[in-house]
């Protein structure tokens, strides 16, 4: 028996001449040829193509939809639901103004970290959970102030 590489006539030649100077590493199939010429797949066990670790869970969409909703549960309490003395769509002016861009800003991190695998969490404390926690206090901090300051009404 031999062993080689498979190489098909069909890969382009500069993707060819990429992987030769090194700029592409490529999963190689190892396989053996028999006398009679047919060829195997993957003999036996550790001999096989070679495979990138998967990066595992991402948590990073989940920790924002749940610290948007406490953003929009958080506007919604104070900038809303404790107003009296406005109307409601005033009411909901100052709530689409101060407390849905913070919300939809950490969805949108959200979505990008699942999508690009970007900010993911784990780890624990990496940058997605800086970037989470930032937004989340400055998010509070923000709607807070809004709330409490000239009776909470939009300048």
């Amino acid at each position: 028996m031999t062993a080689g590489l498979v190489w098909k006539s069909w890969v382009p030649r500069w993707l060819r001449w990429a992987i030769r100077k090194g700029c592409l590493k490529p999963q190689i199939a190892l396989y053996t040829k028999s006398i009679s010429g047919s060829g195997i797949q993957n003999p036996g066990p550790g001999v096989g193509t070679a495979r990138t670790p998967s990066p595992g869970p991402n948590y990073k969409p989940v920790v924002a939809a749940v610290f948007a909703a406490v953003l929009l549960l958080a506007g919604y309490w104070l900038l809303v639901h404790r107003r009296r003395e406005s109307g409601s769509r005033e009411k909901r002016k100052v709530f689409l103004i101060h407390a849905a861009p913070w919300a939809a800003l950490e969805a949108t991190t959200g979505v990008v970290s699942a999508a690009t695998g970007l900010l993911a969490i784990p780890p624990l404390l990496g940058p997605g959970t800086v970037v989470d926690g930032a937004i989340l206090l400055a998010g509070l901090a923000w709607i807070w102030h809004r709330s409490r300051s000239d009776s909470g009404r939009y300048r």
